[in-house]
């Protein structure tokens, strides 16, 4: 069986059930009316490469402490537990090349920071030939797939491809402005742009969508 995780970076719980602009849920959200959810998960660290840290070993950051590439990881992936599929990851953040040492049981590691090109990259990869049942004496067949993507358009919302996003799923808002720098603490805002932070946020949740 195929199994694919996809992990959205920096999306906020309660983004999960904006609308569109004409007032449709979110795909996703609609599909996980019939999937089990789970509402009180909560992420073992507050930043990108400890958090995928946990998710791999099975251990919270204060047990791996693995909080930069320069720390040799000393837990086991439960990737191992995967032996018998191909393993794929496509990563859309840096935190999180082969140096961080998550690279380990992949049989497959891509890695581009372009969100666009990350998306064609993980739809290269479930759309090649999946797990066929192999003709008798034919041999193994194709093994089954564990696919990992991991996305960061919703955690860049504060770079200037952002525009796009907004001018195309929120153009009635025209409240769009170079965030950048201003995401750290959000200081030497204006009342006005208070708002256009949200909603560039939002646009690039759409854009996931």
């Amino acid at each position: 069986m195929d199994i694919v995780v996809i992990m959205v970076d920096a999306w906020r719980a309660d983004a999960l059930d904006i609308t569109d602009a004409t007032g449709a849920r979110l795909r996703v959200a609609r599909r996980l009316d019939d999937w089990i959810r789970f509402d009180r998960y909560c992420a073992a660290a507050p930043w990108t490469l400890p958090a995928c840290t946990s998710l791999f070993t099975g251990t919270d950051s204060q047990t791996h402490r693995h909080y930069s590439h320069e720390h040799v990881l000393g837990h086991a992936s439960l990737l191992e537990l995967l032996a018998d599929h191909h393993r794929v990851a496509v990563i859309n953040n840096s935190v999180l090349t082969r140096t961080s040492g998550l690279d380990a049981g992949f049989d497959e590691f891509r890695y581009t920071p372009d969100v666009e090109a990350a998306f064609d990259l993980a739809l290269e990869v479930l759309q090649a030939p999946g797990a066929e049942p192999a003709p008798p004496g034919a041999g193994a067949g194709v093994p089954p797939r564990f696919v990992f993507f991991h996305t960061n358009v919703v955690h860049d919302y504060y770079q200037p491809a952002s525009r796009a996003y907004v001018e195309r799923y929120q153009p009635e808002r025209g409240n769009y402005f170079d965030i950048r720098y201003r995401v750290l603490a959000w200081r030497d805002l204006t009342p006005e742009q208070v708002p256009g932070m949200r909603a560039t946020y939002d646009a690039c949740v759409l854009r996931l969508d």
